[in-house]
C-alpha cells in the first residue's frame, strides 16, 4: 500500500484550475466558477492530500482558496502564493473570509487590532487582503518560528480554557466558564513572569470594554510555551461587537458585577480588582493611561484604516472615542 503523502499543484486561469498530483501522470482540470470549484474540493478531498500549493494570479484563485479553507482556516503564505496545509503541514497564517452576515468585519478587526498595536498592546500581524470581492484579513500566527533549515516549526501553545480544564463550549463566564479573576489566577500560578503578564491582561479587559468588545471570553486569550517559558501569548479576535446592534452586549467575562459592555462603573473594576488580588491603584493608572492613549491613537488608526472601509471606520472612531472620553469622565468623578 502506498503511504506517500500526494501533493497537488494548481495552475489558474480565468476559465479554468488545471490540477496535477505531484510524481503522477493523474491531473483533471475543473471550471474557475462556483461548480467547477465545488467539483475540485471534492477531489482533493479523496485524494487527502498533505498539500495544495496555488499559483497567485492576479487574485484569479483566491474563491479556490476560500472554497477549501473556508473561513478561519489556516494557510501557508509565500510571498503573494497562498498554500493550503491538508495534512500535518504548519500553516504560517489564518486567513479570514469575512461573513456575509457581520459586514464590515474584516475592516472592524483590522481596526482594533491597529489601535491595540498603537496602545502599546501586544497582537498578532494582520493584514487586509481582500480575495476578489470579498473582505479578508490575514493573521499572522505568532505560535510558529523558522527554524535553521527553512522549515516551519510549531510553537505550543494552549488558550485559557484548555489551560484551566473548561470545555470548548464553557468559553463565556455565564455558561459557566472562566472569569476575569480565575484567568488573572491562571497568570499568577502558571505564567513565568506573573508581573508582567498581569498587567498585560488587565489592559487587555480595558481595551475591550472601550471598543466595545462583549465577546473576549477564555478562548480569546492563550498561553504560548517557548524557550522554557510561559508568556501570555500576543492577542487575536479584537473586535468591537457594537457594530452590530443585533449582538448581545452582555460580556464574556463580566467586570466585578457589571455584566453589560457598558462597563463604566467605577465600583464594578474595584471589585474585580479586589477579587482577583490586584491592587486598585495600578488598575484606575491602567484605565486612565490606556483610555488616553486610545483617545490621541483614534485619527491616526483611521486614517491608515479608512481606506478598507470608510464608513465602518467612522463608525468605530465614533463609538471607541465616546467610549474612552466616558471612562476618563467616570474616573475624574471617582477621585473627586
Amino acid at each position: 500500500m502506498n503511504t506517500a503523502p500526494v501533493y497537488i499543484g494548481l495552475d489558474v486561469c480565468q476559465e479554468r484550475l488545471d490540477a496535477a498530483v505531484d510524481g503522477s501522470e493523474q491531473t483533471r482540470t475543473f471550471t474557475n466558477d462556483e461548480p467547477g470549484i465545488a467539483e475540485l474540493v471534492k477531489w482533493c478531498c479523496c485524494l487527502a492530500p498533505a498539500r495544495i500549493a496555488l499559483e497567485a494570479t492576479g487574485k484569479l484563485e483566491m474563491q479556490a482558496v476560500i472554497a477549501l479553507t473556508s473561513a478561519g482556516l489556516p494557510v501557508i503564505v509565500r510571498g503573494h502564493g497562498i498554500s493550503l496545509p491538508l495534512d500535518d503541514a504548519p500553516s504560517t497564517h489564518i486567513l479570514k473570509p469575512e461573513p456575509d452576515r457581520f459586514p464590515g468585519l474584516a475592516a472592524n478587526e483590522l481596526f482594533c487590532m491597529a489601535l491595540a498595536r498603537a496602545v502599546g498592546l501586544n497582537v498578532a500581524d494582520t493584514e487586509y487582503r481582500p480575495i476578489g470581492d470579498k473582505p479578508c484579513i490575514l493573521v499572522q500566527r505568532y505560535d510558529r518560528r523558522t527554524g535553521e533549515d527553512g522549515r516551519t516549526i510549531r510553537i505550543h501553545q494552549e488558550d485559557f480554557c484548555q489551560a484551566m480544564g473548561f470545555p470548548p463550549e464553557r468559553k463565556y463566564q455565564a455558561e459557566g466558564g472562566p472569569t476575569c479573576r480565575d484567568c488573572i489566577a491562571l497568570l499568577r500560578e502558571w505564567s513565568t513572569a506573573p508581573v508582567l503578564d498581569i498587567p498585560l491582561f488587565i489592559r487587555s479587559l480595558i481595551f475591550n470594554v472601550l471598543i466595545g468588545n462583549a465577546d473576549a471570553h477564555g478562548k480569546n486569550y492563550s498561553l504560548l510555551y517557548s524557550g522554557g517559558e510561559r508568556r501570555l501569548s500576543p492577542l487575536y479576535d479584537l473586535v468591537s461587537t457594537l457594530a452590530w446592534p443585533e449582538l448581545s452586549k452582555t460580556l464574556a467575562m463580566k467586570i466585578g458585577a457589571c455584566e453589560s459592555v457598558e462597563a463604566f462603573t467605577i465600583g464594578d473594576w474595584k471589585k474585580m480588582a479586589n477579587k482577583a488580588g490586584v491592587g486598585w491603584p495600578m488598575m484606575r493608572e491602567e484605565m486612565a493611561e490606556i483610555s488616553h492613549v486610545v483617545m490621541n491613537e483614534l485619527d491616526a488608526v483611521q486614517g491608515r484604516s479608512g481606506e478598507y472601509n470608510t464608513a465602518m471606520a467612522e463608525r468605530l472612531h465614533k463609538t471607541i472615542g465616546d467610549r474612552s472620553a466616558k471612562m476618563i469622565e467616570a474616573l475624574a468623578k471617582q477621585d473627586l
